[in-house]
């Protein structure tokens, strides 16, 4: 079995773990720079999803603060990853951010750097860069989604 777990956020990203939770893969979302906008590559993004058994997408929603172009960026990715698992027929679960951190990260603080701690505490040689959090954000989705979820689906 194959689970991918997805941030949509502004510089998304896949993980992706077997049924033991061992880790197969970590990337960005395929995208295409137009002009000064990043834009995701359907067809690549089509691709690294072939084969997943199911996919754990972090909900989209707005934040406080978040500007209406972001907003509308980070919807527009998250509608398009959904998109392409209903093209191809992939089962998938959103998980709301408070869902997964509240589980994920209990006792630690919820923010992007902590997300990349609890990553190097699970699977040491995975991520290293602060940069790289959008991909432990994505590891933790889908971690939560086989501990949790699996079972129920």
């Amino acid at each position: 079995m194959v689970y991918i777990g997805v941030d949509p956020g502004i510089s998304p990203a896949l993980s992706a773990l077997n049924e033991k939770c061992e880790l197969l893969w970590m990337k960005d979302v395929p995208c295409i720079q137009t002009g000064t906008k990043n834009v995701i590559n359907g067809q690549d993004l089509k691709d690294a999803l072939l084969g997943a058994d199911h996919v754990f997408i972090e909900k989209a929603q707005t934040m406080p603060g978040q500007g209406i172009a972001s907003s509308g960026n980070y919807m527009k990715s998250a509608g398009i990853i959904e998109g392409i698992c209903i093209g191809l027929g992939i089962p998938y679960t959103l998980i709301p951010p408070v869902t997964w951190k509240k589980k994920m990260m209990f006792g630690m603080e919820k923010g992007k750097e902590a997300s990349l701690l609890k990553v190097q505490q699970l699977y040491p040689n995975s991520v290293k860069l602060i940069k790289d959090n959008h991909k432990a954000e994505a590891l933790l989705i889908c971690l939560y989604g086989i501990k949790y979820m699996v079972g129920s689906l």
